[in-house]
Order: structure tokens, then sequence, then C-alpha cells
């Protein structure tokens, strides 16, 4: 059955909200309780990285990379250069991927900045924790953003 959620448009919050959801009273659902087809219209937007690969950041894979994801990133809408921005780069977000697995808690952000053609983008980004009894293995995130194009005058 898949997981609607009609009054929120913010795919970090529904991320959250079907990922409170799955866990019910456990700590964290676990990665096979995923149902990518329950998540019709925000899949495209999620990843999925496993704790080996976090810990090995010269050696970076992830499980999982939404086609909304990979669009972005080859279109120049996110642009890695630009450090503070969420990107797939494993330096950049490994920090925060080990806040979420200490602190065993969803981690959001909200935040903005200029790309390389002059364009501001906002992004929201969201990172959970998945795993079971034994410990965090893996994390689930969402990503989505909005260009707000350069006026001509001010890329003169």
């Amino acid at each position: 059955m898949p997981f609607t959620q009609h009054d929120e448009r913010r795919v970090s919050i529904r991320l959250l909200q079907y990922w409170n959801r799955l866990r019910g009273d456990r700590p964290y659902p676990s990665e096979n309780d995923i149902d990518p087809d329950a998540l019709v219209g925000l899949w495209d937007y999620c990843f999925l990285v496993q704790l080996r690969d976090i810990h090995m950041v010269a050696d970076y894979n992830y499980t999982y990379f939404g086609n909304e994801l990979i669009h972005g990133y080859e279109h120049g809408v996110l642009d890695s250069a630009n450090g503070m921005m969420a990107c797939p780069d494993a330096n950049a977000l490994h920090q925060k991927f080990v806040s979420v697995i200490e602190t065993r808690a969803p981690m959001m952000e909200q935040d903005e900045y200029e790309n390389a053609a002059g364009n501001k983008v906002q992004f929201r980004q969201s990172l959970m924790p998945l795993g079971d009894e034994t410990g965090i293995y893996s994390i689930i995130g969402a990503v989505n953003w909005r260009i707000i194009k350069a006026k001509a005058s001010d890329a003169a």
C-alpha cells in the first residue's frame, strides 16, 4: 500500500513521516522495512548508504541514489563545489552521517547557496538511521531543491 501524505509537499518531511510510521515503537526501522513502491513521488529524491560505506570515505558507494538526484547533479543544479550545500560527496556528508549514527536520530536541514550559473538554490535534506536491535547499519535520506533564477541585471 503506497504511503501518501497529501498535505505535505516537502520530501524531507514526507520521508520523516514515513520513517516514523515504519519504526512504530522501535528506535528506528530496518532497511528491509523500506518499500520503494510505497514511496511514489518520493523515492526518486531519496538515497541509501550503508554504514560500511560511511566509514570508507575514500571508497564510498550509495546503495541507492534516486533518479531526481542523479538528474540534479548531472545538470549542475546541485553544485558540490560549494562546501555548505547538500551533495553526494562523502567528505561533505561524512560528519552529518556520523552525527545521525551517534545521536540515533533523524537530522533535518535546509539552506541555500548560489550555483555556478549564478542562480540561488534552496534545498532541504533529511537523514534517518535504519537498523535493528543490534544497531544502525544504514542511513536513508532525501533531498529536494528549488532554483531561483538570477535576474539578468544581477548576472551582469
